[in-house]
């Protein structure tokens, strides 16, 4: 059995705090709002964007052991790798937000 297919979505819906991580044709996990220390908004949101990233992040690290075990290792292709790496930390990161406003491809709330 192989996980479900992405991409992946961060959906919230409206008037729920919880976060529903769904694929393209069927949920992944919920993220539940949870009371307690360190809970809260922020840190429910930045879970939710990891777990949404984690087939992307899968892809990712697939195609850079392909290309490592190939022997391609020459500055522009580990250069465009790692700016992909990037890209993907940047819209994960906790400074990352996806509130309204935000462009990204992720903002589907």
């Amino acid at each position: 059995m192989t996980h479900t297919p992405g991409p992946w979505k961060d959906r919230v819906a409206t008037g729920m705090p919880d976060h529903m991580i769904s694929g393209s044709r069927e949920g992944v996990c919920v993220i539940p709002f949870k009371y307690g220390e360190g809970s809260g908004t922020a840190r429910r949101n930045a879970n939710a964007r990891l777990i949404a990233a984690a087939p992307e992040l899968l892809a990712w690290l697939e195609a850079f052991c392909a290309m490592w075990r190939c022997g391609v290792r020459n500055t522009d292709n580990i250069e465009a790798a790692v700016t992909d790496a990037r890209a993907l930390l940047a819209r994960i990161s906790d400074d990352h937000d996806c509130g309204p406003g935000c462009d990204c491809e992720n903002n589907v709330r």
